[in-house]
């Protein structure tokens, strides 16, 4: 259904609209509005900066390296490194504040992002592939995993609040990240409740 909200262009004009909220599972890349009792229309990423709903729930475009490696065993490489690629991409706000984190969904895939200071967008490392042995490279059949992830947000967010073990117990879950951030952005005197409450499974 059409709800109160609002998109930004290129130009940086905020225009206050009604858009069709499709509770989308992936991250959209267009979407419908209306105008009052106007006819339909549409907008695509290239066309907007940013939008969102009167809930609080807010994409923002970004030119973002994505790692697409699938978490299917099936489809698991011995490359333990992302495979990053160059992408326009609709994020959506999970926590805000100094440091802000984001989410992106495409289907089975999962990744989050961060943003300090307004400064540029990058993913949080976290991919599973498949272990192997000996000079030949040879498969184990075991999964390890790459846990970069830590060590960004360690490097990231510097605070007297946060220990050592609040980065080696972090999960890369929305849950588990959403704590980390709103801790470093209450020590930064910027705390905010986050905007995506992680539905129970």
């Amino acid at each position: 259904k059409f709800e109160a909200g609002y998109y930004i262009g290129n130009d940086g004009q905020r225009t206050n609209c009604q858009i069709k909220n499709e509770d989308w599972a992936s991250n959209p890349t267009s979407f419908e509005f209306r105008l009052g009792e106007g006819e339909p229309q549409g907008k695509t990423i290239s066309d907007v900066s940013e939008f969102g709903f009167s809930d609080g729930t807010v994409f923002r475009r970004f030119e973002a390296d994505i790692d697409r490696t699938s978490d299917d065993v099936a489809k698991m490489t011995i490359e333990r490194n992302p495979q990053f690629k160059r992408e326009t991409l609709f994020l959506r706000i999970i926590q805000p504040g100094k440091a802000i984190l984001y989410g992106y969904e495409d289907r089975t895939l999962k990744r989050f992002f961060y943003q300090l200071d307004q400064g540029p967008v990058s993913q949080l490392v976290y991919l599973r592939y498949l272990a192997t042995t000996g000079v030949q490279h040879v498969q184990t059949g075991y999964a390890e995993a790459n846990n970069l992830y830590k060590q960004q947000l360690l490097n990231a967010l510097q605070c007297a609040d946060l220990k050592q073990s609040d980065f080696e117990n972090l999960k890369y879950e929305r849950s588990s990240l959403v704590k980390l951030f709103r801790k470093y952005n209450a020590c930064q005197g910027d705390a905010q409740e986050p905007v995506v409450v992680e539905k129970p499974s």
